[in-house]
């Protein structure tokens, strides 16, 4: 009885000074590591026909640093984010024809981008759940022996929506697991330049689907 009382002060003073003193107000900044599904919708237009649509995704690790500021009011919190980010993913595509085969290969270079935060803090603001909705700026390579020589960059918009969770682990220390779906705002188009007309060309709308472990340092 004595040492399961000892052990129930022995929490409450350790706790107590986090529960007290926690807050999601001001000024932050973290780090996270997660797994990302990097893939794309794609249409094939071979000479001049729309001949074949399906979807291709590859999966790999992900990094974010991201930096904010966050309040509350009643329990009510918001915060403005902004972050960036690398994707470790490859995505290498084979499409096939009467005449050749085309591979692609479409490579994540990274990504930045800014964020809205709107949520609800729950037991003496120690724990957070907050949806989001940002707007990201990712940016490829793109290599193709068979449509192009060399390789080609491109840069698209994103839109971006969350679902997180953050918990104080210390005062000042907290935990953020994340969600997020990004997609391309439109299209590109790849078009064949090595072989004579009619040209094939692709069109490739890119998406992405990631979860997220960090941890947030509050200042």
């Amino acid at each position: 009885m004595k040492s399961r009382l000892y052990l129930g002060l022995g929490a409450a003073i350790f706790l107590s000074p986090a529960v007290s003193l926690a807050s999601f107000d001001g000024p932050y900044m973290g780090l996270g590591l997660g797994y990302v599904n990097n893939g794309g919708e794609i249409k094939t237009y071979l000479k001049s026909v729309a001949s074949e649509n399906f979807k291709s995704s590859v999966g790999g690790a992900s990094g974010q640093l991201y930096a904010g500021y966050g309040f509350t009011f009643n329990g009510v919190y918001g915060a403005v984010q902004i972050h960036g980010g690398y994707d470790a993913t490859k995505n290498e595509l084979k499409l096939y024809n009467n005449q050749a085969t085309r591979e692609w290969v479409f490579k994540n270079n990274g990504t930045v981008g800014a964020a809205l935060h709107a949520g609800r803090t729950f037991y003496e603001d120690t724990l957070l759940i907050y949806l989001g909705m940002g707007i990201d700026w990712k940016w490829y390579k793109v290599t193709s022996s068979q449509f192009f020589t060399g390789q080609k960059k491109i840069n698209r918009w994103f839109l971006t929506p969350r679902i997180g969770v953050e918990s104080h682990i210390t005062e000042k220390l907290r935990g953020r697991f994340e969600v997020s779906y990004s997609f391309g705002m439109d299209h590109n188009k790849f078009t064949d330049t090595l072989t004579p007309q009619p040209k094939d060309y692709l069109t490739f709308k890119p998406y992405a689907m990631g979860v997220m472990v960090g941890l947030t340092y509050e200042f």
